[in-house]
């Protein structure tokens, strides 16, 4: 597990699972969680109240994923969130089912303070 502080603005904690291994996706599938997670991220005063966590592990042996949560400004946060257009998390919806139809699930949740994003991919029949 790592920890990085950006700028003195940003908690960010990476965590990869030694359990990968070699495994791969097809490129650029994690990039539209990450830059949503930035560009939606808190912007408090206090540093360590702006926190963005990324974990990418296996699951079960069958399935790659990825978890992305970050905080955001309520309700400033809400109203960035519903009146973004969404085109990245629609265009890498378009390009799971390309890749891996039926083999894939992306999940959203919202909280008061902090958004979630989820990708699994099945990589095992």
């Amino acid at each position: 597990m790592q920890f990085f502080n950006v700028s003195n603005t940003l908690h960010l904690q990476l965590k990869l699972s030694a359990n990968i291994g070699s495994f791969k996706i097809a490129p650029l599938l994690i990039l539209p969680l990450v830059e949503n997670a930035f560009k939606h991220i808190s912007n408090f005063k206090d540093p360590s109240k702006n926190k963005l966590y990324i974990n990418i592990y296996l699951e079960q042996d069958s399935q790659f994923v990825v978890d992305v949560i970050n905080t955001y400004n309520s309700p400033d946060g809400t109203e960035l969130l519903l009146n973004s257009s969404g085109l990245g998390l629609k265009n890498l919806e378009r390009r799971l089912a390309l890749l891996y139809p039926g083999k894939h699930s992306i999940s959203r949740n919202r909280k008061e303070n902090s958004y979630e994003t989820t990708l699994k991919i099945q990589y095992y029949d």
